[in-house]
């Protein structure tokens, strides 16, 4: 796998985490990753979920229309687009989303979570992140203080002698 395809699975199963852990004792519990592995996951997914670098724009972050307060849905109408125009589009609420097997209605293909949030992170018919595969990755790099200790603390990213050598 691409360290870009890497880099989307990381974040876009991330971006749930912590709607996914709030939401299912279940979930929680048939985690393997040890306590602090598992705390800095949550804290990556809040980051992630709440940064605004995460929209074409810089004007929205998936807590936008997947607010908390209200369920995890949105609080709109009509949902509007990172332009500001309408859109014909329902928020689905994350609420127990860890459960689902199909995860939008319009989109009964999307079957994991992974693929799921390439949806809203990449479309733009209507753009509602309206992110790119490359403005994704330099947000990420942008905010690299931030970022890199989360990923860390994340996983255990095991590398090559080679890879290691590159890094010296």
């Amino acid at each position: 796998m691409s360290i870009m395809g890497v880099t989307f699975h990381i974040v876009s199963v991330l971006l749930l985490s912590p709607i996914l852990v709030i939401s299912s004792s279940i979930y929680a519990a048939t985690k393997t990753t040890n306590d602090t592995q598992l705390t800095a996951k949550i804290t990556l997914g809040r980051y992630l979920f709440n940064d605004n670098r995460l929209s074409k724009t810089g004007n929205r972050s998936c807590a936008l229309c997947h607010a908390s307060d209200l369920g995890w849905t949105n609080r709109f109408a009509k949902v509007p687009d990172i332009n500001g125009n309408p859109t014909t589009l329902n928020t689905p609420s994350l609420l127990n989303s860890v459960m689902l097997s199909t995860f939008m209605q319009r989109q009964p293909h999307l079957t994991t979570l992974e693929d799921t949030i390439k949806l809203p992170l990449f479309s733009l018919h209507p753009p509602e992140m309206g992110m790119t595969h490359s403005l994704l990755l330099t947000r990420l790099a942008q905010a690299n203080n931030v970022y890199q200790p989360l990923f860390q603390a994340s996983f255990v990213i095991k590398r090559s002698r080679h890879q290691k050598s590159l890094m010296h």
